[in-house]
């Protein structure tokens, strides 16, 4: 597919952590996968209104020791617009029908 963009994090052991001058942020889980659409042409598969995080994000959230109300900053890259927004959705931040009251500026 279509890459229009990149972003990178890196990672040191938390031993290393110290050595920056910045506050550390620790890494606490890690997930991928996908639902349906990995194994069907996206457009006929039943969830087509989703973006298949449905089976992924419990997992990191179970990981992490976390929910979506803990996360400070989401950094989501998709190259369509309303992709994100299923993602945001399907990990938790919000309500699909609570879109657009969640996605503002000042979030």
């Amino acid at each position: 597919m279509e890459n229009d963009g990149a972003a990178a994090l890196v990672l040191v052991p938390a031993e290393r952590a110290g050595e920056f001058r910045n506050e550390p942020v620790y890494l606490l889980g890690a997930a991928v996968g996908t639902g349906y659409r990995a194994g069907a042409i996206p457009h006929n598969s039943p969830p087509y209104a989703g973006a298949s995080f449905d089976t992924v994000a419990p997992d990191l959230f179970r990981m992490a020791r976390l929910g979506p109300s803990d996360v400070g900053v989401v950094q989501c890259y998709e190259n369509f617009t309303g992709g994100v927004m299923m993602a945001l959705a399907e990990h938790g931040f919000f309500k699909p029908e609570d879109a657009n009251d969640f996605l503002t500026v000042e979030n």
